[in-house]
């Protein structure tokens, strides 16, 4: 979860939002300020499942602010909470390069509403991490099965893998 924790540090900081992480603590259901929920799987060998990302929707439209402009629309609204759930496993996937595991995404999916609800996570080790900020709180569910017996070893320092942002061409 150290991984997945710094990732949503990094994405929020790059967009002029501050979080901390706060607790392993799932939300309070439902969530009773409109809201936005992005919603992403994940697939690999030995691992699979997916991440939610749970925000008011007054600090998905700060961030989105800073990104690329105002627009209240739903359907602006909407589309950066799937681009910040894409960024969001997309920075956790880079990190999970550095252990030779390479993640592979599915298209995000937004729910919005003013009384959104989550299912219980499907798998024993799925968690929800807490950050607050100052404008609010936002959540984030990792729910994924991972095979029996993995092992993630740290590759050595000198191979490297690109920065966020950087631009490859194949």
């Amino acid at each position: 979860m150290r991984l997945l924790s710094e990732s949503t540090v990094e994405l929020f900081a790059e967009y002029g939002l501050t979080v901390t992480f706060s607790a392993f603590e799932k939300p309070d259901l439902p969530m009773t300020d409109p809201s936005l929920a992005g919603v992403i799987g994940f697939s690999h060998t030995s691992i699979r499942g997916s991440l939610t990302l749970l925000m008011e929707k007054k600090m998905v439209s700060m961030t989105r602010l800073t990104a690329v402009g105002a627009d209240e629309s739903d359907t602006a609204q909407q589309d950066w909470m799937a681009e910040l759930a894409n960024q969001l496993l997309g920075r956790k996937k880079n990190k999970m390069l550095r252990y030779s595991t390479t993640l592979g995404m599915s298209t995000p999916t937004v729910i919005s509403g003013k009384s959104i609800t989550i299912s219980p996570p499907r798998s024993r080790d799925a968690r929800w991490l807490k950050f607050s900020a100052a404008s609010g709180v936002l959540h984030v569910l990792c729910d994924c099965g991972v095979r029996e017996g993995l092992e993630l070893t740290l590759l050595d320092s000198h191979e490297s893998v690109s920065a966020e942002g950087d631009l490859l061409l194949f």
